[in-house]
């Protein structure tokens, strides 16, 4: 969670295999200026942010669950639920409008209480 990490050069053999490996060697090449321009971005997170992140926070993940479907209570480290597409790349358009209610809830106090009701709701 919150952990970027820069590919090997392990990564990149295996990569070729794919033929992947010129896209994940430039996805090394940046990471790697991008770690030496903000180090700290590339250490794991403190108790203190994970137990926040963990608290606040929540996933919305490619799933063909109906948007807002809870999928698991500790995904990553956070509540995930269901964006309401199987496809990564239209996950943000389809869980726009719940991800801007959640963050209202956030902003009014309420996102740790909703968690934790996501969370009951899954046991």
């Amino acid at each position: 969670m919150l952990q970027e990490v820069v590919p090997s050069r392990e990564d990149v053999a295996q990569a070729s295999a794919s033929r992947q490996a010129s896209a994940v060697e430039a996805e090394r090449r940046m990471l790697q200026k991008w770690a030496e321009l903000a180090p700290a971005a590339f250490e794991p997170a403190s108790e203190e942010v994970r137990s926040c992140l963990a608290a606040v926070g929540r996933n919305f993940v490619a799933s063909q669950q109906p948007l807002g479907t809870p999928i698991s209570g500790d995904h990553e480290g956070v509540p995930a639920v269901s964006a309401g597409h199987e496809s990564h790349p239209s996950t943000t358009h389809s869980a726009t409008e719940q991800v801007f209610a959640f963050l209202q809830l956030g902003a009014e106090g309420q996102a740790e209480n909703a968690n934790n009701e996501l969370r009951a709701a899954l046991l």
